[in-house]
This record gives C-alpha cells, sequence and structure tokens, in this order.
C-alpha cells in the first residue's frame, strides 16, 4: 500500500462575494432555457436584470444600451460578438455553447474590477483541461456543429476545437417566409482552444475565434421597402494565465486579447463598411492573508482603432439619391488606462464587506476618472441579503448608429450611478428580489 499526501493553500477568497445582481449559467442551463434556442445571449436576456428591448442577441441590463454591458472570453475583452447584425443590433450570439463551461451575468452594483462598464457585465469562461477524447456531431434544420476534444499526448494539456455552420434556407421553406430574404441567411463560426498546467497552481490557455455571416432581407425602414445587406467578419485570440506565487497566497493572473470586427450594410443610400480593432492587456493579483480577508488589485491598458467607407444618410430618409455624406475612410484611434484595487473582509461569520476603487483615463476622454464602490452582504441559513453602490464611467468611443434616430439622445452617457439592493433564498427552488437606482450623468 501507498501513501499519498496531499496538501493546498488557499488563494481564492474565502469570504461571500457582497455585490447582488449576479446571475451564474451553466452549459446545461444556456442549453435549456426556453426560448433561447442554445444561444448564450438569449439565455441571458432572460435573466432578472436584462431588458428584452429586442428579438435580438444584444443584452440591455437595467435600460441601458448594448454597449454598456462588455462581454468577456476567458478574460478578453471583445469588441462585438453577434451573428447577422443589423439597424437593430445582432441576432445571434458567435459562441457554441457546447465549449462554454459557463456565464456570469452582472447586473449593477459590481465591484471595482470592471471598468468602462456602465450597467453590466457578461464574463465568459470556456473548458478548462480535459483528460479523455471525446467527440459530438450535431445537425438540425439551420445548423450543423461538431466538437472535438484531447489531451495533448502524455504531457498535462489538451485542446478543442468547435465548428458550427448555420443556413436558414430550409427553416425559411418550412415557415413559407422564403419571400422575405432575397439570400438566405448564412454563418459559419470556428473556435478552438488549448488549456496547459505546467505546474501544479499554474494555467497557460489560448482561445482563437473566427466567425462570418451574411444575409439578405426585405427589410421596410425610413420610408423604403428594398433589400438589406449585412455581413459581418469577427476575430479573437485570448492568451491567459494564471499562477500561485509558491511563498505567498497570492494568485496572479495576466491576459491579452486582440479582438477584430468588420461589418458592412448596403440598403438604399446607405453603404457603409467599418472595421475595428483593439488590442487589451490586463495583470491581477488576489492575495489571501487569512480566511476572512481577501485583498485585490490590477491594471489594465487597451488600445482600440476604427475605419469606416462608404456613405451614411444625415437624414431619416434612405431612399437612392437621399441626402447623404462620404465616410473619409480616415482611422481613428483611442486607448484606455486604468487600474484598481480592492479588498473583502468577514467582519463577522455571516458578514461580508467589500469596498474598493479604481481610476481610468477612458477611451475617448481627456481627463481620469475615479470610481469608489462598495456592497455588503448579511446570511442568515439560506438567505443572503445584499447591497451595493457606487460610481461607474465608460468612454465615449462607441460606434455611431448607420441611420440618424430622431429619438436617440444626442449625447452618449458617460458617468452612471449605481445603488443596489437585493435579498435571495438558495435551495431547490432559488428565489431574489432586487430593488435598484440607476441614475446617469
Amino acid at each position: 500500500l501507498g501513501v499519498v499526501r496531499v496538501s493546498a493553500r488557499a488563494v481564492a477568497p474565502a469570504v461571500r462575494a457582497a455585490a447582488p445582481g449576479v446571475v451564474a449559467l451553466g452549459r446545461a442551463q444556456v442549453q435549456t432555457t426556453p426560448g433561447a434556442m442554445a444561444d448564450v445571449f438569449q439565455a441571458v436576456n432572460l435573466q432578472p436584470g436584462a431588458t428584452r428591448a429586442t428579438e435580438g442577441s444584444d443584452v440591455y441590463t437595467r435600460g441601458g444600451d448594448p454597449a454598456e454591458t462588455p462581454v468577456y472570453l476567458d478574460g478578453g475583452r471583445m469588441l462585438a460578438a453577434a451573428r447577422f447584425e443589423g439597424l437593430d443590433g445582432g441576432l445571434f450570439g458567435v459562441f457554441d455553447p457546447a465549449v462554454l463551461r459557463g456565464a456570469r451575468f452582472l447586473t449593477g452594483g459590481f465591484g471595482a474590477r470592471w471598468g468602462n462598464a456602465l450597467s453590466g457585465v457578461l464574463d465568459l469562461e470556456t473548458e478548462g483541461r480535459t483528460r479523455e477524447r471525446r467527440a459530438r456531431l450535431g445537425a438540425s434544420t439551420v445548423q450543423g456543429a461538431a466538437t472535438l476534444r484531447a489531451p495533448l499526448g502524455r504531457a498535462p494539456a489538451s485542446a478543442w476545437g468547435t465548428a458550427r455552420a448555420a443556413n436558414a434556407g430550409a427553416l425559411l421553406r418550412m415557415h413559407g417566409r422564403q419571400g422575405e430574404f432575397t439570400a438566405a441567411p448564412w454563418s459559419l463560426e470556428l473556435l478552438g482552444g488549448a488549456v496547459a498546467e505546467p505546474r501544479p497552481g499554474a494555467e497557460l490557455r489560448a482561445d482563437v475565434l473566427v466567425a462570418r455571416d451574411a444575409s439578405t432581407r426585405r427589410v421596410d425602414a425610413g420610408g423604403l421597402l428594398a433589400p438589406f445587406r449585412a455581413s459581418g467578419d469577427t476575430r479573437l485570440l485570448v492568451l491567459a494565465g494564471r499562477t500561485i506565487l509558491p511563498r505567498a497566497p497570492v494568485l496572479v493572473r495576466g491576459n491579452l486579447a486582440a479582438s477584430e470586427r468588420a461589418t458592412g450594410f448596403a440598403f438604399g443610400v446607405l453603404a457603409r463598411d467599418r472595421r475595428e480593432r483593439s488590442g487589451v492587456a490586463r495583470v491581477d493579483a488576489d492575495w489571501t492573508p487569512d480566511a476572512r480577508v481577501t485583498v485585490r488589485a490590477g491594471v489594465e491598458g487597451a488600445a482600440l482603432a476604427r475605419r469606416e467607407v462608404g456613405r451614411v444618410p444625415t437624414t431619416p430618409c434612405l431612399d437612392p439619391g437621399a441626402p447623404a455624406t462620404l465616410l473619409a475612410g480616415r482611422t481613428r484611434a483611442a486607448d484606455h488606462l486604468g487600474a484598481y484595487a480592492e479588498g473583502a473582509v468577514a467582519l463577522r461569520p455571516a458578514l461580508t464587506l467589500e469596498g474598493g476603487a479604481r481610476v481610468d483615463r477612458l477611451p475617448g476622454e481627456a481627463e481620469a476618472t475615479l470610481d469608489p464602490r462598495v456592497a455588503l452582504a448579511w446570511r442568515h441559513g439560506a438567505w443572503t441579503a445584499r447591497a451595493a453602490g457606487g460610481l461607474y464611467h465608460q468612454g465615449r468611443w462607441r460606434a455611431l448608429d448607420a441611420v440618424p434616430d430622431a429619438g436617440v439622445p444626442s449625447h452618449v452617457p458617460t458617468r452612471a450611478a449605481h445603488l443596489v439592493a437585493g435579498v435571495e433564498r438558495d435551495g431547490a427552488l432559488r428565489w431574489r428580489a432586487e430593488a435598484y437606482r440607476k441614475r446617469y450623468g
């Protein structure tokens, strides 16, 4: 008989999260949520805190537009994550739920770790290391998909990949709606990754995403009934790593993400091609000196660029020959620098206090912002009561709409004050109620 000795050092926060408004979704929940069509964004749109403003995949968090809820994949921030984008936003997301471990949807009052986010955050995580080979095939009247996971030899590493191809032609014919489209919507998505554990307590990840889509639909907008042609091209590379320092209870995480999104619209006088790029670098560290205290700090930087060519209307009229302006095709650029520090302490076994602040020079802004944030949680048996508040800023570097809309405010909101309070009960049937106030500046 042999003797196995196991030792570990706790570096994750031992205190309970105090911020309210966090919705956690596993892969099974995404695939089985009624009406979500196995799409993570559609599933999030059916959760508390999301406002179902359209039938598409864009997430409107408690009244904020989709640009106020950024999307992260394994810690890497994306420019966009939609398929079949039109005048009203995207219809579906680009992530196959078969390779997603889960999603966290933060709907308000979240901590200082998250910056350049005015309303919420959608944090997605892919699968970790696998130790056995697995394959999956699936097909429907709309799409086919294949997924493969496999270890990489005897090394503590594995790789995975998934491919999805969709064409809505058969579905449209089944419902007698093929006349609405002059060309059936189609998309192709390739997503792959690798995970390695070079030593105990350390992990390296790499994710690659390539997705393309196109559709041509008859649209009635701006007094014009004509085919609306749209195309999209999304690319993402994420490199991430984390390690536990050998002589201290500190967890260090690093992340590099490069994202690109190209879209093309053609409808009457509108003919616009836009290409956006971003590069983001981030380093975080968690220090847990004992089971009651956690301290976290981090820095991040980003570079963004955008180029647009074509023409866009200057009035709500979209008829050919309507007033329009030519896009010069000049590349515009912006950057982001930010840092934060926050801590959590268990004042009592049932009472947790979190507090922190972050400083940013946001994209499109010339001056720095300071955002203090605080949260408190009290737990009694299966019941937990939480309250949180703070300031939130977001840069005005946004993609402008292609068509003028008199109902849209003329300025982009850059500041919001959150105040959230809620109570929830764990169990077979989870119950939660929240009240919130979000005031824009």
